[in-house]
């Protein structure tokens, strides 16, 4: 799966997922659709009266010669000139009301809240799609104030700022909220629960990954290895081989460019998330039962950076390293089950 997200230029404000006022949003929709059809039949007159006018200049003329050939074809021409021109004028004015009336509608699709239905398939989905081992990096974000928002095919991280040109390096009270620094979040999940690619990115999230971030908790490791070093579908046969072994890891340990620390800030959903996404969506994933999974993400700050500065690409790979405290109450939860 790809995201397919378009790299920015730079900073963009995304429109958050406010009360429409579909009353009126549908009015102005019919409004559209009446314009377009007398635009239509305005069209369609002007077609039939050129047809009409052309068939009188060539009767009468023929019959009461009252015009010459070249007159005649003179007719003709103007008419010809002037239908074709008030034709396509007002044809381009339909396409305009259509694109108007498409916009308009993926707006209102685009802004319109998942259910209950939707959001327990869409979790079920993600857990079946995504793997709580590894993953790929789909979209990295940058944040600018609230809801300015930047796609990037590759950020530059450092232990000091975190990413560059992202707002928590400008926060002045920044090493009070190291705990706080990097986010990451799952990509399948969001786009499914977003209806439109652009507002994946306003969930916050720097790092959006196909990966499932279930029962990662705090003291446990995210690696970020480079596209360059290793491909996804090694570290699959890695790790049926060798499963979740300090030899798996080890394979990679040279390879690790970055490594995030998860720490213990709570990442759940908050009025912000509800406002974007829906009450539902709100509600359900943090719900006790579902907590563990974090589908809102969760919250990291950089533990070990190969050089002072490195740079992480959409494509990188991520491999979830957890303690060996989590992984014993990992295999307690699963006897349970």
């Amino acid at each position: 799966m790809s995201l397919n997200f378009s790299n920015e230029k730079d900073f963009y404000t995304v429109p958050e997922n406010v009360e429409l006022n579909f009353k009126a949003f549908n009015i102005q929709n019919k409004n559209l659709t009446k314009n377009y059809y007398k635009l239509r039949l305005l069209t369609y007159s002007i077609l039939t009266f050129s047809v009409i006018g052309s068939f009188t200049v060539v009767i009468y003329g023929f019959k009461t010669n009252a015009f010459s050939t070249i007159q005649s074809m003179m007719l003709l021409g103007v008419n010809f000139i002037v239908s074709s021109f008030l034709t396509n004028f007002f044809f381009n004015k339909q396409k305009v009301i259509v694109s108007k009336i498409n916009k308009r509608d993926f707006l209102k699709s685009s802004r319109e809240h998942v259910t209950k239905n939707e959001i327990v398939q869409i979790c079920k989905e993600t857990k079946k799609h995504c793997s709580i081992n590894y993953g790929v990096i789909e979209a990295l974000v940058t944040r600018k104030r609230s809801n300015m928002r930047m796609f990037n095919s590759e950020i530059e991280v450092n232990d000091t700022n975190g990413i560059s040109n992202d707002f928590w390096g400008d926060l002045e009270n920044r090493d009070e909220k190291i705990n706080v620094q990097i986010s990451i979040c799952n990509s399948f999940f969001l786009s499914k629960i977003s209806k439109a690619p652009s507002r994946v990115s306003l969930a916050g999230g720097n790092i959006l990954a196909d990966v499932h971030l279930q029962n990662v908790n705090p003291g446990d490791e995210i690696y970020i290895i480079s596209k360059d070093e290793t491909d996804i579908d090694t570290v699959k046969n890695k790790f049926k081989e060798l499963k979740d072994t300090e030899e798996f890891y080890q394979c990679f340990q040279n390879k690790v460019k970055v490594k995030l620390g998860v720490t213990e800030k709570e990442h759940t959903g908050c009025a912000k998330f509800q406002r974007r996404y829906g009450k539902v969506a709100r509600e359900y994933i943090n719900s006790e039962a579902l907590v563990d999974e974090h589908f809102r993400g969760l919250f990291t700050s950089v533990s070990h950076i190969k050089n002072n500065t490195t740079k992480v690409s959409v494509g990188d790979i991520i491999v979830i390293k957890r303690s060996k405290e989590n992984k014993v109450n990992n295999n307690e939860n699963k006897k349970d089950k």
